[in-house]
């Protein structure tokens, strides 16, 4: 009975030193991680009026379905193939913005494309 004790134990601490404890007691550690990972942000020096037009261009050039948007906010939601898309715009000053995209299909975040629409609003403000 000692040794079962000793074995189950020993089992329990290799697998929560493993990290795999919170897949085996089923709390979701793999999506947690994925939650805090969804964003790519940039940061420029351009007004709002610019990052806002470069912003709209770059989701109308690779045919993305604007869902809502409000300007005065600086918030669009979007969707492409399932995927749903948040874009943030904040103005630090009259000419520091900052754009953060979240990208995630099926609550799994898809950077590849996050990162996509960043670097395509970055080519057209540095057009600029």
């Amino acid at each position: 009975m000692k040794k079962l004790l000793l074995a189950i134990l020993g089992v329990a601490a290799l697998v929560s030193v493993s990290g795999c404890a919170g897949l085996i007691l089923g709390t979701g550690t793999l999506s947690g991680m994925g939650l805090a990972m969804d964003t790519i942000r940039l940061e420029r020096y351009v007004t709002m009026d610019q990052a806002w037009t470069a912003t709209k261009d770059t989701l109308e050039e690779m045919n993305v379905t604007i869902t809502a948007e409000n300007p005065d906010a600086g918030t669009i939601n979007a969707e492409l193939e399932k995927t749903v898309i948040t874009i943030t715009l904040v103005e630090h000053d009259a000419k520091t913005v900052s754009i953060d995209v979240k990208a995630r299909r099926k609550g799994l975040p898809r950077l590849q494309l996050a990162e996509q629409i960043i670097e395509t609003i970055n080519a057209k403000l540095r057009a600029k």
